[in-house]
């Protein structure tokens, strides 16, 4: 009884903790650049008042809950949402500690076609009691993926028996089968290595490639606890090659931390921003974006672009937010910066081309009216860029049935709230998925409040 109290006690704090931060769990989808809406060079207003005006007219449309078993529904975990080419919408979400689900929409809302094995991550908490196997746990379901073939057959990738496992749905079979996997034990010398932040920034690209990265940190054993040593974090940068059923990885020590964001461009390389501490073991710190390229005779080759912000006082506390491509291979990166000895957190987005910052402007406002809604605190903003101007979502963390859309013109920093949407069910805050259709319109899935479920809507 008491371990499943601290266990209920633990789940609480972390909620509590994800909704007063945003890094928190939001699946946005901000990896890969819309293919709506994404030109970057200036013309003229024309196409931006066409772009008003279609997010005026926005509408919710196709509304269904996806999993409405109600009480037969065991508690709803992380969930993920992409299309194919053809358009069709498929979503995956966690069922329970052992088990996943695929379903796709239909004309009459979703339908499951098949489930699949998944493990859950345990987190140690507390102290060595009399033997090490009676440490309290508290229990993560790790999230599981969707990517496609060149044949649009769906795939899931998951966590299971420490390893990351992929499914294939089998059309004849009306099932999913696992096809591949990938070993996640670490060690160096005498050091067992934990992992954490499973799938982390997963992407896929163009050429049916999924990237994804995992974080190991070696563990520490004294008398009363295991942990793992958190300063000493080994990131892997992890490709999976649909089409050949392949996995290749490498490592990259001294990280601190790096954000939960990758995108790829057209010619495969993977992006990657986050935070760095120096090997000198000083508080210096810098955000940096590295590049990771994945060669076909299975080598990386691995270069750091940019610096994008350095504090010799303090550490970044936040690093990147959002990061995104637009058709020209520019970089956007929106990311937090602390100053005066961390007292002061502000927002930039920088724009990077060739591997240089061409420009960086401050970010510090949003479309929540702070008296209205004190409360509130918005998630991170996902853009796309249009003459000019970013495009974004604003969700906010107070349970209020609503998100906003506004624009943010990028020369002179001016915002401006274009539509406040009424979302059909509460939501269970930073657990979204917006993608869009390809047609000016946007997919958006969400865990509903009671867990119960996962609420599916078209907004165009």
């Amino acid at each position: 009884m008491m371990k499943k109290f601290i266990a209920i006690l633990l789940t609480i704090c972390t909620l509590a903790l994800a909704t007063a931060c945003e890094h928190a769990n939001t699946t946005i989808n901000n990896n890969t650049t819309p293919n709506v809406h994404t030109q970057s060079t200036p013309t003229d207003n024309t196409s931006t008042n066409s772009i008003d005006d279609d997010i005026l007219e926005w509408d919710v449309n196709e509304f269904t809950i996806v999993g409405e078993d109600g009480d037969n529904i065991p508690k709803m975990q992380y969930n993920d949402m992409k299309m194919d080419s053809q358009g069709n919408v498929y979503i995956a979400y966690i069922t329970s500690e052992e088990t996943f689900s695929l379903a796709k929409k239909g004309e009459n809302g979703f339908s499951v076609l098949a489930s699949g094995a998944v493990s859950e991550r345990t987190l140690d908490i507390g102290l060595i009691t009399e033997t090490e196997e009676e440490k309290d746990k508290l229990y993560l379901p790790e999230p599981v993926n969707i990517m496609f073939d060149s044949h649009d057959v769906p795939y899931v990738m998951g966590y299971l028996n420490e390893c990351m496992v992929v499914y294939k749905y089998d059309e004849n079979a009306k099932a999913l089968v696992q096809v591949s996997k990938h070993e996640l034990s670490y060690k160096e010398g005498e050091e067992v290595y934990s992992h954490k932040n499973l799938q982390e920034n997963f992407t896929v690209d163009e050429h049916f490639n999924a990237y994804f990265t995992v974080l190991h940190a070696p563990l520490i054993k004294t008398e009363i606890y295991i942990q793992p040593d958190y300063s000493r974090y080994v990131l892997e940068v992890i490709k999976y090659d649909v089409e050949n059923n392949q996995f290749t990885s490498c490592f990259f020590d001294d990280v601190k931390n790096y954000c939960k964001l990758i995108c790829t461009s057209e010619d495969g390389i993977v992006y990657i921003c986050g935070s760095k501490i120096f090997p000198n073991g000083s508080v210096e710190s810098a955000m940096e974006l590295h590049t990771f390229e994945f060669l076909d005779n299975g080598s990386v080759i691995h270069k750091n672009v940019q610096t994008l912000a350095y504090s010799d006082v303090s550490d970044i506390s936040a690093g990147a937010i959002n990061m995104w491509l637009d058709e020209n291979n520019n970089i956007y990166v929106y990311y937090n910066y602390n100053e005066n000895f961390g007292m002061k957190t502000s927002k930039y987005i920088a724009i990077i081309s060739n591997g240089e910052i061409i420009d960086t402007k401050p970010i510090n406002k949003y479309l929540v009216d702070s008296k209205k809604r004190p409360i509130a605190r918005p998630s991170r903003d996902w853009f796309y860029s249009e003459d000019g101007q970013l495009y974004f979502f604003e969700i906010c963390n107070d349970k209020r049935n609503d998100i906003y859309i506004g624009k943010r013109d990028f020369s002179t920093g001016e915002i401006t709230k274009l539509r406040e949407i009424l979302l059909p069910e509460k939501y269970m805050p930073y657990v979204f998925d917006i993608i869009s259709d390809g047609n000016g319109g946007y997919h958006i899935a969400y865990l509903l409040e009671s867990y119960k479920g996962i609420c599916y809507f078209h907004l165009n």
